[in-house]
């Protein structure tokens, strides 16, 4: 009689069920030694020169022997195109004999690696089957990367690893990392990481990805390795291919989208992970009545829905593009032309972002006419965010003002152009250097703002600002960047988790964090608000940060 108890679908967690076992048969029906095998977890950091070995140890319970010299082990490994957890053993390879297993967790790979045990008793031919794994943690994962300014205005990129429970800090983590400090030359303009960067479909893959801007420069690394993807000529096509210098003056890389502007031209590559950039152009009406497509280059932008919004100060209207929205959209462009674009095609500009003016007031709905702007204002910043990020924010001053105007966008049950409000600020408030921040965790009418020193908490509906944080230890520190973890996480905490650089009036910057409630005050819990300070890595003056998780 042969029986085989295959607990597979169990086996995800190492540590959930009893290993499964191969009867052999030879035994009284009455005598079967069952066993529960066990392999603890084992994690290590990615080693970064030589190889590291970790050591997997099985537990073992027996039901009827005392002691393993009835046993035999055998440990597989799985194959490198084979998935974590799979049971089959044709995605394994022999890898050793004997109880104690020695993993070699070769440097620069950040893949866990699979194994599996076959332990046997020599006796009744019973076999046992379990899996196990090597978890190989990536570096600064999770970590906030922080791009800061030195003397010269070059970058230096430094990181917080960890969290305030428990953190590495580096003040130059390409040094400390790859031996090399970072390369970019230019003054540093922005940094942007997103652990599920690209579109799983149409020839692409999501992936983790930093992306550091400075006025000359850009390029495209892997946050736990810093080892560089595509430079500034395999990024701006156009510049490389017409050798005219890089000169950006604004980088933002958004849920839908990559926004990029230089002296001369703007330009915008799709979520697809490509990494493409085509013009960006405005549509307007000449004087001879025909419309025509012109140069445009944004100050500021923010995707929303499948919507691009921006702002035309020469014409005081609010623009709008489209995103990617459906599977074509990536068919079209994202496999038909990007794909091979990266892959050394010329690059040609198949697929600009064209924007026009907002669909209009049909049905008498809207809160205020897109099209016609009070000319006094002055774009701060456009924020997405709210409610499953349907929404998006722009923020405006009039030059010398003490308030700030609201125009909030909706791509949910209201009307496009859902609402207009204004909020008074106190007159020591410098707009002009003032930073904000929106995430779709919170409802449809709240914002952050970061202005000298404190944070403050803006509630549109009622038309309300107030201070949720100061740095106290120095009333002249200025917060230079703010940021949520995740703007895009409404469920698992980091879009409620507000991060914000600081720069002392010492001269040294500062990584501060604040968990916040869900009605944006900050928590009571210890360490809500926590200041990340090592005295044997300090910051320099920070120019921006962007949190990395995968």
């Amino acid at each position: 009689m042969k029986k085989i108890y295959l607990y597979i679908l169990g086996l995800v967690s190492m540590t959930l069920v009893q290993s499964c076992y191969d009867d052999k048969g030879n035994y009284d029906y009455h005598a079967v030694n069952d066993m529960k095998v066990e392999i603890p977890e084992a994690k290590i950091r990615m080693p970064k020169e030589n190889p590291a070995t970790v050591t997997l140890t099985p537990e073992l319970t027996q039901t009827l022997a005392e002691n393993e010299d009835n046993l035999t082990f055998e440990w597989k490994k799985l194959k490198p195109d084979a998935k974590i957890g799979s049971m089959r053993f044709a995605d394994y390879t022999d890898y050793s004999i004997g109880k104690i297993c020695q993993v070699v967790v070769e440097p620069n790979n950040p893949e866990s690696i699979g194994m599996m045990l076959i332990v046997t008793d020599k006796t009744s031919g019973q076999k046992w089957y379990q899996l196990g794994k090597v978890a190989v943690v990536k570096p600064l994962n999770p970590a906030w990367f922080v791009l800061q300014e030195d003397a010269d205005q070059k970058g230096i990129v430094g990181a917080i690893e960890g969290n305030p429970d428990g953190f590495f800090a580096y003040a130059d983590v390409f040094k400390s990392e790859t031996g090399e400090s970072f390369a970019l030359e230019g003054k540093p303009l922005a940094i942007a990481a997103k652990g599920n960067y690209g579109y799983g479909s149409m020839g692409g893959t999501k992936f983790a990805n930093l992306t550091i801007a400075t006025d000359k420069n850009i390029a495209t690394y892997s946050p736990s390795t810093l080892t560089m993807k595509y430079g500034t000529n395999k990024i701006l096509f156009e510049n490389a291919l017409n050798n005219v210098p890089v000169n950006l003056s604004y980088y933002k890389m958004d849920k839908k989208g990559e926004m990029f502007v230089t002296d001369k031209k703007a330009y915008f590559a799709y979520d697809d992970g490509w990494c493409v950039p085509y013009s960006v152009y405005d549509k307007q009406v000449n004087s001879d009545g025909e419309e025509e497509q012109v140069a445009f280059l944004p100050t500021c932008s923010a995707t929303f829905s499948n919507y691009v919004l921006a702002y035309n100060p020469a014409t005081h209207r609010f623009r709008i593009g489209s995103a990617f929205s459906s599977m074509m959209d990536y068919f079209g462009t994202s496999y038909y032309y990007s794909q091979y674009y990266r892959r050394g095609s010329q690059w040609k500009d198949k697929k600009p972002l064209v924007f026009r003016d907002l669909s209009e007031d049909a049905d008498g709905n809207y809160a205020f006419d897109p099209s016609n702007v009070d000319a006094s204002l002055q774009i701060l910043d456009i924020l997405r965010g709210g409610d499953n990020g349907n929404y998006a924010y722009a923020v405006m001053a009039s030059e010398g003002a003490s308030q700030i105007t609201v125009f909030r966008f909706s791509n949910a049950d209201d009307p496009l152009c859902a609402g207009k409000y204004t909020i008074d600020m106190d007159p020591s408030i410098d707009l002009k250097t003032a930073k904000f921040a929106a995430s779709q965790a919170y409802s449809a009418h709240f914002i952050f703002m970061a202005a000298g020193n404190s944070v403050y908490r803006i509630d549109m509906e009622r038309q309300k600002i107030e201070k949720i944080y100061s740095y106290d230890a120095d009333a002249n520190a200025k917060i230079a960047c703010l940021k949520f973890r995740d703007p895009e996480d409404a469920e698992n905490g980091n879009g409620m988790i507000l991060g914000f650089g600081i720069n002392t009036s010492a001269g040294q910057g500062l990584l501060g964090e604040l968990k916040l409630t869900i009605a944006g005050d900050v928590d009571r819990s210890e360490n809500a608000s926590y200041i990340f300070q090592d005295a044997n890595n300090r910051f320099g003056k920070i120019v921006d940060i962007s949190y990395n998780y995968e």
